[in-house]
């Protein structure tokens, strides 16, 4: 699916995940053994800053993953209701989003990302673990960054199209 250092993944989704049901969600992974730390995943991850439970987001290890101590970054509020969720690797830098407002920026480019693995959507690539738990109505995947008109224009199409 994606074949580039620079892409963009952007979903449309609810997630119906709480505290109780793990910390890990993922949307779309291409996880393995052996890609590991290198691989792309894109997803939330139940944290708790100041005792309040939080949605939060995860793109690769870099990102809200086991470089950033799994905290996540961001936030997905009113995640029962659909929500758009994006990850953009970029030259310079490395961004999530939810709708158009930007959630994390990296200040660089992700590091080398390894695209030997599989693809899967709901779940942590091939580890059968870190499931999905919501809805996922539609996914666009470009082997490049998105400029910032072609993000817009997608998030317009798919608000008009989803929300």
């Amino acid at each position: 699916v994606v074949t580039s250092q620079r892409f963009t993944i952007v979903v449309v989704a609810t997630d119906e995940s709480t505290q109780q049901h793990g910390d890990y969600c993922d949307i779309a992974s291409n996880w393995t053994g052996s890609t590991g730390t290198r691989s792309i995943f894109l997803g939330t991850v139940w944290k708790r800053p100041g005792d309040k439970f939080l949605d939060r987001i995860r793109f690769t290890d870099e990102i809200g993953g086991s470089d950033q101590d799994q905290q996540g970054v961001g936030r997905v509020k009113n995640q029962t209701e659909p929500f758009i969720l994006s990850a953009i690797s970029g030259n310079n830098s490395a961004r999530v989003y939810v709708g158009s407002k930007r959630q994390y920026e990296l200040g660089k480019h992700l590091k080398r990302r390894d695209f030997s693995g599989g693809w899967y959507i709901g779940d942590q690539g091939n580890c059968h673990c870190e499931y999905w738990l919501g809805d996922v109505a539609e996914i666009l995947v470009y082997n490049k960054a998105l400029s910032p008109n072609e993000f817009q224009a997608d998030i317009a199409y798919l608000k008009a199209k989803w929300q």
